[in-house]
């Protein structure tokens, strides 16, 4: 599914999805239902060497390539959350800014060339995809979802798209 860029135009006072009493009412329910006393967790860490999907089940949408900038994107929100949310989590707002050099896209500009950013690419997914495998509960596949939309030119290696479906149980085929 592709990204929408734009904001969805909805009659608020129709009364199906999108109007506002529907909406509350949603937002309504899912509060009183919500579950009470757990409590959850951010961690920056390295997707090639954590152990945080040890025995877990996983479902990811890992980065796309070269589509989306997210630390630099992320730098414009942290900025504004760093001042207020520093005295809460402390380690995770330590920076000035959004750690950059070891984001896995693919950006010539960080990289020196194209050739570059695509083996720092791909050589990073595969050993973060490889590591998920050797991680997570071995009952459950791990499920990924990439929607990789660029047109793709078979190397000798295969397209980039085959390459990354090749990484399955730790192993490249």
């Amino acid at each position: 599914l592709p990204m929408v860029w734009d904001f969805a135009e909805v009659n608020p006072f129709a009364e199906a999805a999108g109007d506002i009493t529907v909406s509350l009412a949603g937002i309504s329910k899912v509060l009183d239902n919500l579950m009470t006393g757990s409590g959850g967790f951010a961690t920056q860490s390295d997707s090639g060497a954590q152990t945080l999907s040890m025995d877990k089940i996983v479902s990811t949408d890992p980065p796309y390539y070269d589509n989306i900038g997210y630390a630099d994107l992320s730098d414009f929100f942290y900025v504004w959350l760093r001042p207020s949310l520093r005295p809460v989590f402390p380690d995770l707002f330590a920076m000035l800014s959004v750690p950059k050099a070891e984001e896995l896209v693919a950006t010539p500009h960080r990289h020196g060339n194209k050739e570059k950013a695509d083996a720092f690419f791909l050589d990073g997914m595969t050993k973060a995809m490889r590591h998920l495998c050797e991680q997570t509960h071995k009952v459950f596949p791990v499920t990924i979802y990439y929607a990789f939309k660029q047109s793709e030119s078979e190397g000798e290696t295969g397209t980039l798209g085959q390459r990354l479906a090749h990484v399955v149980n730790g192993k490249v085929f």
